[in-house]
């Protein structure tokens, strides 16, 4: 199975060029790369820039895809608001950095939600754009767990 995690990420950076060398110490960070990346100023704080993107892992099972995930995540701030996975298809779940918690000095927060593509209506989603995928904000119901 395949898990494809959207990732929403902000990095304090002054120029474009400081914002990927951000963006490569993050996916050094969660030793994963980062696929179809964007990178744009953010229009409600200008001294942040947003970049969403795509990592896909390969996983064994739900439970195995969400432990390496957080555990990943844990790599980038000590505490998250947990979306919990969905019983339903497709099987998803998602998180939001918690301020002041995170490892990264210039990675100010980040969101990510990530869902197992197995299934064939997996393309629906995997081909929708990545801004639609991934809102920004903390997930309606959650957790907040320390690492």
């Amino acid at each position: 199975m395949q898990l494809l995690i959207y990732w929403n990420i902000f990095a304090d950076a002054n120029s474009d060029q400081k914002c990927r060398k951000l963006i490569e110490k993050f996916e050094s960070a969660i030793g994963m790369a980062l696929k179809d990346a964007t990178i744009e100023r953010y229009w409600k704080d200008k001294a942040l820039f947003k970049v969403h993107a795509l990592s896909r892992l390969d996983i064994q099972s739900n439970k195995d895809g969400f432990f390496t995930v957080m555990t990943k995540a844990g790599q980038l701030f000590r505490t998250w608001i947990i979306k919990p996975p969905s019983e339903e298809w497709p099987w998803q779940f998602g998180a939001t950095s918690q301020a002041a918690s995170g490892r990264i000095p210039g990675i100010d927060s980040v969101f990510f939600e990530a869902e197992v593509a197995n299934d064939p209506r997996a393309s629906e989603i995997v081909h929708a754009p990545l801004a639609s995928r991934a809102p920004i904000g903390p997930p309606d119901a959650g957790s907040t767990v320390e690492q």
